[in-house]
């Protein structure tokens, strides 16, 4: 009958020691990969969206009756039902285009905006000393997934498509798009019809 020794040696303890590293090792080795893995899937559903964005455009349009909003989508394919909302970043009066229910004149329903920049403008404005105005975009993107680009600048994935988000009914009058061509470090020509 064999007979177990009580008692380890050096050898022994260190060999369980290394064990135990290497059980370890592996894994936080699967925790960091696991979270790699969940993290490329997440930005792989957004990294269309987060190539599309919208601002408010401080130069007043050609004829001094109205304000430009500025979208750009840099994906190479288009995004569909986008709402476009002239809202406020600083002052009293709507944050969001939710907040707009009732008031004319400050969103516009775009069927498909193409890859390019772009350019539309709202014949209204907000006025005010204390008020900034800023553009919020809402959209669905080429997988079917619905967005929405705060004027802050955020992006926020909506639960439902944008008519439905703001509650706007199927039967509305679609905007038209002007395709613009500037450079973030120039001023808008507003008499160039390119």
């Amino acid at each position: 009958m064999p007979v177990l020794s009580q008692s380890w040696s050096v050898t022994d303890w260190s060999s369980l020691a290394q064990g135990v590293g290497t059980i370890a090792g592996v894994i936080v080795a699967l925790a960091f990969a696991v979270r790699e893995l969940l993290s490329r899937g997440r930005d792989g559903r957004r990294s269309q969206a987060e190539l599309v964005a919208a601002w408010y455009d401080a130069t007043s349009t050609a004829d001094g009756q109205g304000t430009l909003a500025r979208i750009a989508n840099g994906s190479p394919v288009p995004v569909y039902e986008a709402v476009v909302s002239l809202v406020l970043v600083r002052g009293a009066g709507p944050r969001t285009g939710g907040d707009l229910k009732g008031i004319e004149g400050h969103q516009h329903v775009i069927p498909v905006v193409p890859p390019g920049q772009w350019s539309i403008k709202f014949d209204t404005s907000w006025g005010g000393m204390m008020s900034f105005p800023g553009i919020e975009l809402a959209f669905i993107d080429a997988a079917g997934r619905n967005w929405r680009r705060k004027a802050d600048g955020h992006l926020v994935k909506l639960k439902s498509s944008p008519l439905l988000h703001y509650e706007i009914g199927e039967l509305v009058p679609y905007a038209q798009l002007e395709e613009r061509r500037w450079h973030l470090n120039e001023r808008f020509d507003q008499s160039d019809d390119t």
